[in-house]
């Protein structure tokens, strides 16, 4: 998981480089990023926002200031702490260097902010399925048991019928009475 992400950059490194923990920073930068907004966005903000239908706007608001945060971070960082010397010219225009920005940090960040929702509503979904799963076993359960509690006073009263029926045959006018009593009490 994380752990090959930020391990890769350690591998591949030259370590015996004065700017190797500069190094390791740069290219530890966006999977942090992507870790931070993905994980603010699945623990905090999809459960308390986004499922709540009135607080769609908020979820929204909330998501704008984070990734503009978090890609303002990037851009201080990788400018103002990284050495400027080592990376690539910046783009001729200011239009170039936003949309360099808006590409290389930003989308990366609202597409996290969209796997945090669809890893969250997908576990949302198996849990609510398990759970209907439960509440259909339980109700097919409960319906089996009133069919057997309403099978059982029947199949007695029919066996006492039928005990009653072959003690009439045998002419034993006591018993059969003392059946039909019962059957009387059952019914």
């Amino acid at each position: 998981g994380w752990g090959h992400i930020f391990g890769l950059p350690l591998l591949f490194s030259d370590h015996s480089s004065p700017d190797y923990f500069r190094h390791y920073l740069w290219f530890s930068l966006i999977p942090l990023a992507l870790l931070t907004v993905f994980y603010v966005n699945y623990t905090l903000l999809i459960d308390k926002f986004l499922f709540k239908r009135k607080s769609m706007a908020y979820f929204l608001i909330f998501n704008t200031f984070l990734i503009t945060g978090v890609s303002l971070i990037l851009f201080a960082v990788r400018h103002y702490y990284i050495d400027v010397n080592r990376l690539p010219p910046p783009p001729e225009t200011a239009i170039q260097a936003f949309f360099g920005f808006f590409l290389r940090d930003m989308v990366p960040l609202i597409l996290a902010v969209g796997m945090s929702i669809a890893v969250k509503m997908t576990s949302r979904y198996i849990f609510i399925e398990k759970e209907l799963e439960t509440v259909e076993r339980e109700k097919v359960e409960a319906e089996l048991k009133t069919l057997k509690s309403q099978i059982n006073p029947h199949f007695l009263f029919n066996t006492l019928n039928s005990l009653r029926f072959v003690a009439a045959m045998h002419k034993d006018q006591i018993v059969s009475d003392g059946i039909q009593a019962l059957s009387s009490l059952l019914q």
